[in-house]
């Protein structure tokens, strides 16, 4: 039976992976100008600082939860308590449910 490698992509440091896709997404959208009247409309633009002003409560909210139970917030630290409340209660990685719900993707 032959030995199964891992992917090549996780040998890639994950800040460096975003942004080699952030600067590909930069160049797409240099080279393949898509740009609807829609995106531009007022009311789609609220909607996206909804999105962020929404992200950016649910990360200081999670913050806080981590603050207030005097635990780490560091993956690779020591936690000196499991939080089960809160978006934790759903999720134990409340960062992709968040996601998915903002840009209502479907789950596979």
């Amino acid at each position: 039976m032959a030995k199964l490698q891992p992917p090549f992509l996780l040998f890639i440091p994950p800040p460096i992976l975003y942004a080699a896709f952030f600067g590909a997404g930069l160049a797409l959208d240099r080279l393949v100008r898509w740009h609807p009247a829609w995106m531009e409309s007022a009311p789609a633009r609220g909607l996206a600082w909804l999105s962020v002003a929404a992200a950016v409560g649910f990360g200081l909210g999670s913050l806080c939860l981590f603050w207030f139970r005097s635990t780490t917030v560091i993956p690779h630290g020591q936690p000196a308590r499991l939080i089960a409340g809160g978006p934790f209660a759903v999720s134990r990685n409340p960062y992709t449910w968040r996601s998915r719900s903002v840009t209502a993707a479907p789950r596979s």
